[in-house]
């Protein structure tokens, strides 16, 4: 294996003030300026972190014994600790709490010397600490979660350089040892193949790798024409295998060394005069003090994204990777790019306590729907427009101005499923259209948020499972979409057809179920303008069922058949008025 370097990413220390009063009784967490920003004490009114989330921090070590981090340290609990025995069978001898890949032992803690470089020395306590200093335990300060397991990899040494082997045999080490989320706040500038493929493994398996863009003085540089590793591994296989992370200053402008890119760049934290615990080593010059301020760089950042992904997994365990970025991303505040492009900060600044909300609605969708079974059809002769009506589905989204609600009635009036398609708090309305996304004789839902919403679509079966999930444009965009779906490309298959509301980006885009883009516009058979008409919907042609309508107030559905004959309607329940689009299914 090609052994390259890495170098850590800071950019420098500097002594800051307190900005923020205290709410958890950790004393100096009013110099913890940044949790306030990133909305992390409303936050901890819904959670404050889980001893069941394991995040490994590959970095310069960690001091074990530090008070505000050793309760919080991961324990391996299949190593029995100093008898000399690799009692796990892993390769690695009494690995009590992680190991050290720079001086092959079982202390992953730089140990330092007089002289050595005390910013590199100190570097991976301060990520470990903005992770999960062990939060209201009334001493020192609090991590993002007042609880997690933080496992020690020491990959880079007291200087701050590394190279990819030992990262690459850490990120494996962290995988077989049950590590969630994987931090790491360092860059290099060549591809290792092997590394690259770890890291794919890694998130195949379900564990969320953050990495730093990286610093450059003089206003950063665009990963999109330079790329830097392994935050732009993304970009290099065109898979979506790292949560890149950008720094911002307290206005959510961009730090002035941070870089930037959309290519590589996914979300932005803060990264300017970070306060956290500190390696402390007494009588050794340079490491005499508990905790430490002026932390600036995209390493320092990378660590509030990887507390976030932490916090996040605990509360809603059923949540994978590309679910934990999606909810990250739809719950940003914005930020100032400058004169740079929309996407160049990622979607925009993490804000903890409306994560923990969207995450809330996700995790949601993805558990069983509450569907009734289809009722049977009576063995006696039944007129057939009484048997359309119940096997027809009417998919019913919530207006603007009421909670995200997705309801699925049959075609008399009885509601089978009932959803939240968004973060309850998002009150832009839904719109919704059906199809049968991947030809199995079942329809799927389709659901994209009203004005203020992202660029997000999303798939759900028709009790409400969710099948799938994108963003059809920049995910920092918030205009809304609008919604068909439509067999554009006449083979037999309808995709996903949408554009962005009055004000965002240009351009109708077609989509497969799995957010695929179909890269032809020109030989799209685009479906008539507007792309869905309000209380309007078609059946399947080989269905009895017409069109569906509402009445102007949203609350009331009448149904027809294709000669126009009134087949009766019913009224909406209340949670599902008044509604803002409807969708008919026939199978």
């Amino acid at each position: 294996m090609r052994r390259l370097l890495f170098f850590l990413v800071t950019a420098g220390i500097l002594i800051g003030q307190p900005v923020f009063a205290a709410v958890p009784n950790d004393p100096l967490i009013e110099q913890q300026w940044y949790l306030g920003k990133i909305k992390a004490f409303d936050a901890w009114d819904t959670a404050t972190g889980s001893a069941n989330v394991v995040v490994a921090v590959l970095d310069t070590g960690l001091d074990l014994d530090h008070p505000d981090v050793a309760g919080n340290l991961w324990t391996n609990p299949g190593e029995i600790p100093g008898d000399g025995l690799d009692n796990d069978q892993n390769g690695h001898v009494d690995d009590l709490h992680g190991w050290d890949f720079v001086d092959d032992d079982a202390l992953p803690d730089p140990s330092p010397a007089p002289g050595d470089e005390a910013e590199a020395t100190i570097h991976g306590t301060a990520i470990a600490g903005v992770i999960g200093a062990i939060g209201n335990n009334g001493t020192g300060v609090s991590g993002v979660n007042w609880q997690v397991r933080l496992m020690p990899l020491r990959i880079l040494d007291r200087e701050g350089s590394g190279n990819s082997a030992d990262a690459t045999a850490a990120i494996r080490y962290a995988m077989r040892s049950g590590a969630s989320v994987i931090n790491l706040s360092f860059t290099g500038a060549e591809v290792d193949g092997v590394f690259r493929q770890t890291i794919k493994d890694a998130y195949d398996a379900g564990v969320v790798v953050v990495a730093a863009v990286g610093n450059k003085t003089l206003g950063g540089t665009d990963l999109n024409q330079a790329p830097l590793y392994p935050v732009c591994f993304e970009q290099t296989d065109g898979g979506d295998s790292v949560l890149g992370v950008a720094a911002t200053t307290p206005q959510d402008t961009k730090a002035g060394f941070s870089n930037y890119g959309s290519s590589c760049t996914d979300i932005a934290a803060p990264g300017i005069d970070i306060f956290n615990v500190s390696y402390q080593a007494v009588g050794t010059d340079g490491f005499a003090e508990p905790y430490r301020g002026g932390w600036n760089g995209t390493s320092i950042a990378a660590p509030i994204i990887s507390g976030a992904v932490a916090l996040l997994k605990g509360a809603f365990p059923n949540l994978g990777p590309a679910d934990l970025k999606t909810v990250l991303q739809l719950s940003v505040d914005p930020v100032d790019t400058g004169a740079l492009p929309r996407g160049a900060l990622g979607a925009g600044r993490v804000n903890l306590a409306r994560a923990l909300e969207v995450g809330k609605a996700v995790s949601a969708a993805k558990a069983p729907g509450t569907a009734a079974p289809i009722p049977s059809v009576p063995p006696v002769p039944v007129p057939a427009n009484v048997i359309a009506l119940r096997a027809t589905r009417v998919v019913v989204a919530a207006g603007r101005g009421f909670a995200p609600r997705v309801s699925v009635y049959d075609g008399e009036g009885k509601r089978l499923a009932s959803f939240l398609a968004y973060a309850e708090g998002f009150l832009g309305g839904v719109q919704a259209a059906v199809g049968d996304l991947d030809l199995d004789g079942t329809d799927e839902i389709v659901t994209v948020p009203g004005a203020g919403g992202g660029p997000h679509v999303r798939v759900f079966t028709l009790d409400g499972t969710l099948r799938g999930q994108f963003f059809a444009f920049d995910a920092a965009d918030r205009h809304g979409l609008e919604l068909s779906v439509a067999d554009t490309d006449r083979d037999g298959r309808v995709e996903i057809v949408t554009r962005a509301l009055t004000g965002g980006p240009s351009g109708i885009r077609a989509f497969r179920l799995d957010g695929t883009r179909l890269v032809d516009p020109a030989s799209f058979v685009v479906p008539a303008s507007p792309l869905t008409t309000p209380f309007g919907a078609f059946g399947r042609a080989d269905s009895t069922l017409a069109s569906l309508l509402a009445d102007p107030s949203g609350t009331r559905l009448r149904l027809t058949d294709r000669a126009g004959t009134d087949l009766g309607g019913f009224a909406l329940l209340a949670q599902d008025r008044p509604a803002r689009s409807m969708a008919v299914s026939s199978r």
